[in-house]
């Protein structure tokens, strides 16, 4: 393996703002993560799945820090801001395995 693409999603690293701006790699959802903190599930599922999206890229790029030197491969996180397709559950695999 050479590269491992991460799909993590534009929520990761958004934060509202008053002014439009371009996001980077050092900018990070800070404020659903602090909300599901304090909040809990009381912050919502939207909150709780931002959070958790923003959590999983944070680890991902924390596990490569703390193993470079022993791996060989890179990562690549990918921020869409939607994907695009059919939903899972209707997908017709997903129905056939459930009949």
């Amino acid at each position: 393996m050479k590269r491992f693409v991460l799909t993590s999603s534009a929520v990761a690293v958004f934060e509202p703002t008053a002014v439009p701006r371009v996001f980077t790699e050092s900018d990070w959802n800070n404020a659903d993560v602090e909300a599901v903190k304090t909040k809990g599930s009381a912050a919502g599922p939207v909150a709780m799945y931002m959070a958790s999206k923003t959590l999983a890229e944070k680890a991902a790029w924390e596990f490569i820090a703390a193993h470079k030197s022993e791996i060989s491969w890179d990562l690549v996180a990918l921020n869409p801001p939607y994907i695009f397709g059919a939903s899972f559950p209707f997908h017709p695999l997903f129905i056939s395995l459930h009949r």
